[in-house]
């Protein structure tokens, strides 16, 4: 077949157009080409390969161009398949729940609740498990019964204050939290939901969150991309679902070193490092496994990682 190319692109460009020197050997996806940013694809011949999209990103319209070479890629084993398949079954289970910061979003019914405290929740989950339960529990204790009338009641000026930039959780301040809640009061102003405040942003599901919180799309940001998945999911005992107008196959797989390490044993990854393309590509072959829901595969990598460490 001769040479093997595997690449990614951004998925944050809509692909328009394509133009081409090689011959397309075979597609792993029988998508069209608009989907083509988010498969691998097999190729042959030319090398090195150089490639042409015309793509329209936001308003501007430009021309990316990609050198891609050679490196060894080893078609995903059945055996590695029924492991995803049989990992993630297991620990895709509300027995999850309760060792795990989702179990604070948990508590609550509202969907405004629910966004605000899975959203605050993810954000300090990082470190020592301990305590990131432990404060997380001190947040929620200062929100109460209802997260959603906490933030419009404004009462986080008081608990939260703009000038106390003493620790709350690690790096995170007082401050920091006061910048959150007002990020939010002035969502839930605008807007009946944070999922309805997030369409005024364009791109994927990382890229509108990371715009609203101002913070970098083309880091991996493993705690957004938890936060989305719980928002997104359906049908599932630990995600909620409760983001319709959001696509599961949009999801990017929130990356820590338990999914790094598990997807380089495996194979689905060359490396470890911690980076938006490694999370790209975990996901890609992921979706070779989920297809309507890669990040299904994160019980699979997290759960088998954190309890054979």
């Amino acid at each position: 077949m001769g040479v093997v190319y595997r690449f990614y692109i951004n998925p944050f460009y809509h692909v328009t157009k394509i133009t081409t020197d090689f011959t397309v050997y075979r597609r792993i996806s029988p998508n069209d080409y608009r989907d083509f940013p988010k498969c691998p694809i097999f190729i042959e011949d030319k090398l090195p390969l150089s490639i042409t999209f015309s793509c329209k990103h936001e308003s501007s319209a430009f021309d990316l161009h990609y050198l891609c070479t050679p490196h060894d890629f080893k078609e995903m084993t059945k055996d590695i398949k029924k492991k995803l398949q049989e990992w993630a079954k297991t620990y895709h289970c509300a027995d999850f729940i309760q060792n795990d910061p989702v179990q604070f979003p948990h508590r609550y019914q509202q969907k405004q609740d629910i966004e605000i405290s899975g959203l605050l929740t993810a954000i300090m989950s990082f470190g020592n498990r301990k305590q990131i339960l432990k404060k997380a529990d001190e947040l929620h204790d200062c929100m109460g019964t209802s997260p959603y009338q906490y933030v419009l009641s404004r009462r986080w000026e008081k608990d939260f204050p703009v000038e106390e930039r003493r620790s709350f959780y690690r790096m995170l301040s007082y401050a920091d939290f006061h910048s959150y809640f007002e990020r939010l009061h002035t969502a839930y102003s605008d807007y009946d939901s944070l999922e309805d405040a997030l369409q005024v942003y364009p791109g994927k599901p990382m890229e509108k969150l990371c715009r609203f919180l101002e913070v970098s799309y083309k880091s991996p940001q493993k705690k957004l991309n938890m936060f989305l998945r719980w928002m997104i999911r359906k049908g599932s005992e630990v995600d909620f679902g409760i983001w319709e107008s959001f696509d599961c196959r949009d999801l990017i797989i929130p990356l820590d070193t338990h999914v790094c390490r598990v997807a380089c044993l495996l194979e689905l990854t060359e490396t470890e490092t911690f980076s938006l393309k490694n999370a790209q590509r975990i996901t890609a072959a992921l979706a070779e496994v989920f297809p309507d829901d890669p990040c299904f595969g994160d019980f699979a990598l997290f759960g088998y990682g954190v309890n054979n460490k």
